[in-house]
């Protein structure tokens, strides 16, 4: 009579293990999803930043009495979209990046000549990126058109 309660005990830890097992199977797929979207979500954050710093990047050298041409300020924006991501190719950011100037005091959009500017005068730089060109995890609509758009406003010299 010895012999059964340890039979017992037995199968009570088997029958424990079978439902872990079952309980892991169910929960894991769950876990890595909110796995990866945190990390899609966590991308997202770092590319907005790099866009912002971007945009700065832009409108540090739109406002310097040096810079002269709309398509200097352009290349420097592309130039910082390139070192921040450099595993896609250079035509694909221009593509994805819409780059925009304008005279804030005005409201005009500036096409080339920067000189038309006065000391003083405020100029912004918009930056408007296509997340999806950077994203890692294609496939979940979620993000699916999302662009980045930052503005960063400042005063020629």
């Amino acid at each position: 009579m010895k012999h059964k309660p340890i039979q017992r005990r037995n199968r009570r830890r088997c029958q424990r293990r079978g439902t872990a097992a079952i309980e892991s199977a169910l929960i894991a797929p769950v876990l890595v999803i909110i796995l990866l979207g945190a990390i899609d979500i966590g991308q997202y954050v770092n590319v907005a930043q790099s866009v912002s710093n971007a945009s700065r990047e832009g409108a540090r050298l739109a406002c310097r009495n040096g810079t002269l041409t709309v398509s200097q300020v352009e290349q420097a924006v592309l130039d910082y979209l390139g070192d921040t991501f450099p595993h896609v190719a250079d035509d694909d950011l221009r593509n994805a990046c819409v780059i925009e100037i304008r005279d804030e005091s005005t409201g005009a959009v500036i096409s080339s000549d920067l000189t038309t500017l006065d000391s003083g005068a405020p100029l912004s730089v918009t930056v408007d990126f296509d997340f999806n060109v950077v994203r890692w995890l294609p496939g979940f609509d979620y993000w699916s058109g999302q662009y980045k758009l930052t503005k960063t406003v400042s005063r020629r010299e």
